[in-house]
């Protein structure tokens, strides 16, 4: 529960709620003590006939590659955010120096439940093609776990992801997402 994201929004939050299509997610939200509902956001029928008022600030953590149709999610979420609110989205960077470096290796290092994949420029484009204006693009660099448990291939394969991601890191600060 601590590395559960509405755990961290909860701290600062005013009012918290919970969207998903996945009922069991929201049941164990709502034993947690979180207000949660079961809706799909590609629909906007159905988010409009959720108890719940337009807000501020919708987050969409980690959700939109895990989505089979991801502008319809983009634009049902629209319904959810007050005049002037805003949306903050995170993804997975597909032309993340790793992901490449692993495509050249012949594998991938993304979660099986992805089904689509996004750079900064795609999703912006699939952003204000559905009535978003991007106003900020962030880029987060994962770490690498502590290596010292590893041998021989593996770590040498931990140590050059750990160099990639302090290149991607720099990148970064430099405004290269």
């Amino acid at each position: 529960l601590d590395r559960w994201i509405h755990t961290d929004l909860d701290r600062s939050a005013d009012h918290l709620v919970g969207i998903d299509i996945d009922a069991a997610g929201v049941e164990r939200a709502r034993g947690n003590g979180f207000e949660a509902y079961v809706a799909d956001c590609r629909d906007g029928d159905a988010l409009a006939a959720l108890p719940v008022d337009p807000v501020e600030v919708v987050v969409a953590g980690e959700v939109i590659e895990h989505v089979d149709e991801p502008g319809p999610f983009l634009a049902g979420l629209r319904s959810l955010v007050e005049p002037g609110g805003r949306l903050a989205l995170t993804t997975p960077n597909a032309s993340g120096l790793l992901n490449s470096a692993a495509a050249v290796a012949g594998f991938e290092v993304n979660h099986p439940d992805h089904v689509v994949a996004f750079t900064w420029f795609t999703l912006s484009n699939l952003l204000e093609r559905h009535g978003w204006s991007v106003r900020l693009v962030a880029t987060y660099v994962p770490e690498v776990k502590d290596p010292s448990g590893l041998r021989g291939r593996d770590r040498l394969l931990a140590a050059g992801a750990a160099t990639l991601l302090a290149t991607e890191r720099l990148l970064g600060r430099l405004g290269r997402p």
